[in-house]
C-alpha cells in the first residue's frame, strides 16, 4: 500500500509537471502571440499615419490646385473684363465668341478640378479600405491561431489526465 502510494505520490508529481510545462509553453506562445498581434497594430498605425500623411499631402495638392484655378479664373475673368472694355458695339458678334470660349474654359477647368478631388477621395476611401480589410484579415488570422493553440493545450491537458487517472484506476 506504501508503494502504491508512492507510486500515486510520483504520478501527481509528473502530472504537476507536465501541466506546469504545459502552462509555460502556453503563456510563451501567448505572449509570442501578443507580441505579433502588437507588432501588427503598430503596422496598422504607421499605415495610418502614412496614409493621412498622403491625405494630407493630396489635400496640400488639392488647396494649390484650387488656388492655381482660382488664379486661373480670376486671370480670365479679368481678361474677359478687359477685352470687354476695348470692344465697341461693331464687334459685338466677336464679343459674344469670346465670352462663350472663356465660359468653356471655366467650365472645363471647373469639371477637371471636381473630377481630380473626387478622385483622389475616391483613392484614398479604398486605400484605407484596403489598409483595415488588411489588418482586420490578420488580426482574425491572429485569434484563429490562438484559439486553436488554446484548444490543443487543453486537449493534451485532458489527455494527460485521462492517462494519468488510468494508470492510477489500473494500479489500484
Amino acid at each position: 500500500e506504501e508503494e502504491l502510494r508512492t507510486s500515486q505520490l510520483a504520478l501527481t508529481a509528473d502530472s504537476d509537471a507536465a501541466k506546469e510545462t504545459l502552462k509555460k509553453d502556453y503563456e510563451e506562445k501567448l505572449a509570442e502571440a501578443k507580441g505579433k498581434q502588437a507588432k501588427a497594430l503598430e503596422v496598422v498605425k504607421k499605415m495610418k499615419a502614412a496614409a493621412s500623411a498622403k491625405l494630407q499631402s493630396m489635400e496640400e495638392e488639392r488647396t494649390a490646385e484650387r488656388d492655381q484655378y482660382q488664379k486661373d479664373k480670376s486671370y480670365l475673368e479679368s481678361k474677359m473684363k478687359t477685352e470687354h472694355k476695348k470692344i465697341t458695339e461693331e464687334v459685338t458678334g466677336k464679343y459674344t465668341n469670346m465670352i462663350t470660349d472663356y465660359e468653356s474654359k471655366i467650365g472645363v477647368m471647373e469639371k477637371n478640378h471636381k473630377d481630380v478631388i473626387s478622385s483622389l477621395q475616391k483613392e484614398r476611401e479604398e486605400r484605407m479600405s484596403n489598409v483595415v480589410e488588411d489588418q482586420n484579415g490578420k488580426l482574425a488570422s491572429l485569434q484563429t491561431q490562438h484559439e486553436a493553440r488554446v484548444k490543443g493545450l487543453q486537449s493534451i491537458s485532458e489527455q494527460i489526465k485521462k492517462e494519468a487517472k488510468s494508470k492510477l484506476e489500473s494500479r489500484d
